[in-house]
């Protein structure tokens, strides 16, 4: 009879690895536990409320009601289909209130079953990639090796992809349908394979047998994968394990997991559009993430990449083979059609969660009642800002997002809405709490130590998201202006959705600003020198891109003037700022 060791308990969130670690010791309960749930609830009827096809749906399609007291908005407020949040000040405790629904349907199956989370921060994932028990395709369960429920989700059902975003003269661009039988995929496959538009799966399913050529194993598939996660952690940082566990690296997505934490107020966490220039919100890395697995490239055009793990299974200390990078992916996490329905979703939220408890932690905000919205703060508060996300499927885009807003279509035990009010204090209102993981401490100090941030930003500005086809890539490049040599600094993942521009409401919600931290070019030379009348490259990639045409859009920033080189009717409207922290 499997068991779970002395410190296990059940109302506390482990890392997968930690489960993974004890299984291998023999104590297998906690690790089953998750896969037997998972399964029970992937294999309910879909009109079943505690499915997993049931919940995955409140993020995006199939664009359908499952509640029938919520009520549902006529045009163009009916954008965008999902009850989810991003941009704006609900995206912590909606997404918190999110899992914490999942992890109840999973006790339908197994009584104390807990989520578990994808730790980012620890060392396995930076040198490694994703945890063995969200990508092996088979695991041994109840003494039957079965398919694995954390690996892919199979569609029970035809999902349509609505008219209100599909595009007249190019249903490829918007067309997120899948038939029942197909499965979700993640990078470096193409989940077009899975469409019921002809024309779009057969593009797909022809990507797919192109990368089974080039990778004919799924171990070699899964080697891309890890590589392209290693590369959004920690960048090309050929021995991460020397990195700061403060997350002080420049650029990548740990650094920013770290960052994240100095935000001084839940306004500034909470989302991109409230951040400003000078702090990261915990949004960001989230996003970063999401592309990583979902089919953004993290690597230049040509890079060095192991070509073997070693011994160890360590991607940091293989062989190296210099190969083009895989365009083409769409793996569904990379928008927020489909996120969801890959199971991974969970865990990397659960994660981001975990990382919003460490904040509360650290800035004394645990307590019910701690937290409260700025109400000034107009980016992240107010539906109708140039930069919001606009309406869900139940809230207008006029309206003035609060602690009170209703969290739809999550509900108490009274059967009133849950706000953010209700899941502040994940101890002793959602009767949980996350092991040490990264990031954390046993204890905080009761007074917190602000970290000096970045000292030069360059920001662009204006970036019309209706001009990328889905979710896309901002990449900022240094070219030194005494040998010429062009040097990535950083870039930034803008998480979006396949179509904008077949949404009226979403007409006044398409502008999008992203700050880079280029502190590191500044340091390379004299504390004399003006790097802000350096030359600096600024590249676009997004979904449309190819092996032939990777750089949709692309401007250069000369002495204080943006000059268009690529895509000029895609960033005409951009603009760039440098700007020095006194």
């Amino acid at each position: 009879m499997a068991t779970a060791p002395a410190e296990w308990k059940s109302d506390t969130r482990y890392s997968l690895r930690e489960l993974e670690r004890w299984a291998d010791q023999g104590h297998r309960k906690p690790l089953d536990d998750l896969f037997r749930a998972w399964r029970g609830i992937q294999e309910l009827p879909p009109d079943d409320p505690n499915s997993y096809w049931a919940i995955a749906g409140y993020h995006g399609i199939p664009l359908a009601p499952f509640d029938p007291d919520q009520p549902h908005l006529p045009p163009p407020f009916a954008w965008w289909g999902g009850f989810c949040h991003h941009g704006n000040v609900l995206f912590p405790m909606w997404h918190r209130a999110y899992v914490h629904h999942l992890e109840n349907a999973l006790r339908t199956q197994v009584p104390d079953v807990t989520m578990a989370y994808w730790d980012k921060g620890s060392k396995d994932s930076r040198n490694y990639g994703m945890p063995a028990s969200l990508t092996d395709e088979f695991i041994k369960l109840d003494g039957e090796v079965v398919r694995n429920p954390l690996q892919r989700f199979t569609f029970p059902v035809d999902i349509e992809s609505s008219a209100q975003f599909q595009s007249p003269t190019k249903p490829s661009v918007a067309d997120f349908s899948k038939r029942a039988g197909t499965h979700t995929v993640r990078y470096p496959m193409s989940t077009f394979y899975a469409s019921k538009a002809e024309k779009v799966a057969a593009a797909g399913k022809a990507h797919n047998a192109a990368i089974r050529k080039r990778y004919p194993r799924y171990e070699d598939q899964l080697r891309a994968l890890n590589l392209n996660v290693r590369l959004a952690l920690v960048g090309d940082a050929q021995d991460d394990l020397s990195v700061d566990c403060d997350g002080t690296a420049d650029g990548e997505t740990y650094a920013r997991l770290g960052r994240c934490l100095e935000a001084p107020n839940f306004n500034i966490l909470s989302n991109n559009n409230s951040t400003g220039k000078w702090y990261t919100s915990v949004e960001q890395p989230h996003d970063e993430i999401h592309l990583a697995i979902g089919g953004q490239d993290h690597q230049p055009i040509k890079t060095e990449v192991p070509e073997t793990y070693d011994k160890n299974g360590d991607l940091s200390k293989s062989t190296k083979a210099v190969v083009a990078q895989i365009m083409g992916s769409n793996g569904d996490m990379g928008e927020n059609e489909t996120a969801a329905f890959d199971p991974v979703f969970f865990f990397h939220h659960c994660n981001i969660d975990r990382m919003i408890w460490i904040w509360q932690k650290k800035w004394g905000k645990t307590a019910e009642g701690s937290i409260e919205i700025d109400p000034s703060d107009m980016e992240g508060t107010y539906g109708q800002s140039p930069s919001g996300q606009g309406g869900t499927r139940t809230i207008p885009g006029t309206t003035k997002l609060t602690m009170d807003t209703p969290l739809h279509p999550f509900k108490l035990p009274s059967g009133e809405y849950v706000t953010s009010r209700d899941v502040v204090d994940l101890r002793s209102q959602l009767g949980r709490g996350y092991s040490l993981g990264s990031f954390d401490k046993v204890e905080w100090p009761s007074e917190v130590i602000e970290k000096p941030g970045p000292e030069v930003i360059l920001s662009v500005m204006n970036i019309n998201k209706a001009s990328f086809l889905g979710s896309f890539r901002v990449i900022v490049s240094h070219e030194d202006p005494a040998s010429g040599t062009v040097t990535p600094v950083a870039s930034v993942s803008v998480l979006s959705r396949w179509n904008l521009k077949r949404c009226k409401n979403c007409q006044i919600h398409l502008s999008r600003d992203v700050h880079v931290d280029i502190t590191s070019v500044k340091r390379r030379f004299s504390l004399q020198e003006d790097i802000t009348k350096h030359i600096y490259t600024v590249d676009f990639v997004d979904r449309s891109s190819s092996d032939k045409r990777r750089v949709v859009a692309s401007g250069r920033y000369v002495d204080g003037e943006w000059k268009l080189l690529v895509g000029r009717e895609k960033v005409e409207s951009v603009r760039i700022e440098i700007d020095e922290r006194d």
